[in-house]
This record gives structure tokens, C-alpha cells and sequence, in this order.
């Protein structure tokens, strides 16, 4: 633009141009995922947590010409269905943010999370499932651990079939010893036995023990102990 005033004198102003945009933020590379969130000392696996009411997301590959300046984050499942906008681009690799204040029953959800740019367009809407589990495994009050003690073989066995049960994914941590010696500590397994070695020639203990503790995929866990007198 060229303004002259009428002594013949002007100035010139130019803009850099217009860019127009048509296409929505791309998705094609966007990884979402839960960061898993625990009421106990174990860290839950991927898609699984104890802690109902926090859930923490984080994102990273929404791709656009031009600023995405906003996300929509909703969370959808058990009896909920909540959304938030979340301002500014990602700091680092990964933008994160956290749902406070929720009261989340066991179940399956599903979060969502929309990319918008500075002309007000939508990418499609990113998702991801997760399980929160409250319920610690439950113990069979018929059942106990079987104990074993074989001189020979200078072992202790160990075994829980159906001691434990749960609606997720289980593993064990597993200790063994005489009086208060261990022979080992918190081995883990899958399985539901165990047999731990010992190193001395004979026994002076009068005690042996077993003790598991059974660990679900959100981290909650509950615990049975054996003593029997040798």
C-alpha cells in the first residue's frame, strides 16, 4: 500500500501475505497414552491404575502449517463423559495434562484428544484405552499356602493355587526362610509355586516360613504369610 499526501510525498506498507489453509492438523504420527498413576509402591503397567481420581495423559505428533494453539481433551466411560481445553503449544517432546478431582469407578475408559489450530480447525480425535482397578486381589479365605521342607534336596517349596484372585493380570513376590533368616526375598513370578535352595548342611531353625504377595497390573496387591515348626 502507497499513501501520498498533496506536497507529492508518500510512504509504502506491505504485509508478508495471506496464508490460507484448508486441511486440519494431521494425526498421522501421534502417540497418546495414560501415564499411570498408583495408590501403592508399584508402578502400574501400561494402560492400568489404582488411582481414581487423577488421570494423567500426555501426546506428542500433531503436525500443522501452522500453530496448534489449543487441544480438547474428553474423557469418556463408567458413567463419565467430561472434556477440557488445554492452551499452548507442547513444552519438549510431549504436552501433558491431568484430570483432577474425579471419583472414577473399576472399569474401561477411553480418552480423547483433539488437535485445534489458530484458524479454529479439528484434527480427528486421537484415542486411547485404559483399565482403573480399586479392587485389590481378593484372597480365598479356604485356601493357604502349602509349605514344604525337603532335607534332601535342601529346599523350600512353596505353593498358592487359587489363593489369589483378581479381574486383571496377576504376578508374585515371593520370600522364604528359617526364624528370621532369609533364604530369599520377593522373588518374582508368574507362576503359582516356587522353590527356593538353601546352602546349609543341616537346620538348627526350629521355624520355617513363606510368604507371597500377590500384584495386580494397577499395583495394588494383598499378602498371606505361612509359619510352620520344624
Amino acid at each position: 500500500m502507497r499513501c501520498h499526501n498533496q506536497a507529492g510525498l508518500y510512504s509504502v506498507k506491505s504485509s508478508d501475505g495471506l496464508l490460507i489453509v484448508t486441511t486440519p492438523p494431521n494425526t498421522e504420527s501421534v502417540v497418546l497414552a495414560l501415564v499411570p498413576q498408583s495408590i501403592t509402591e508399584y508402578t502400574p503397567e501400561d494402560c492400568y491404575q489404582s488411582n481414581n481420581t487423577n488421570i494423567r495423559l500426555k501426546w506428542t505428533g500433531f503436525e500443522d502449517i501452522i500453530p496448534i494453539n489449543r487441544y480438547e481433551v474428553r474423557l469418556k466411560g463408567e458413567g463419565v463423559d467430561l472434556s477440557t481445553i488445554i492452551i499452548g503449544q507442547p513444552q519438549g517432546s510431549y504436552r501433558y495434562t491431568e484430570l483432577q478431582k474425579l471419583n472414577l469407578v473399576e472399569g474401561n475408559y477411553t480418552a480423547f484428544v483433539t488437535g485445534i489450530n489458530l484458524v479454529d480447525s479439528h484434527s480427528n480425535r486421537v484415542n486411547t484405552t485404559f483399565t482403573v482397578a480399586t479392587i485389590p486381589p481378593s484372597r480365598a479365605a479356604s485356601k493357604d499356602i502349602n509349605i514344604q521342607l525337603d532335607k534332601n534336596a535342601r529346599s523350600i517349596s512353596l505353593a498358592w493355587p487359587g489363593l489369589f484372585s483378581s479381574n486383571i493380570s496377576l504376578y508374585y513376590e515371593v520370600s522364604a526362610g528359617f526364624d528370621c533368616t532369609e533364604i530369599g526375598q520377593w522373588i518374582i513370578t508368574t507362576e503359582q509355586q516356587h522353590t527356593f535352595a538353601y546352602a546349609d548342611n543341616e537346620i538348627t531353625a526350629s521355624l520355617m516360613y513363606g510368604i507371597v504377595r500377590a500384584v495386580d497390573s494397577a499395583g495394588q496387591y494383598s499378602t498371606a504369610s505361612k509359619y510352620v515348626n520344624i
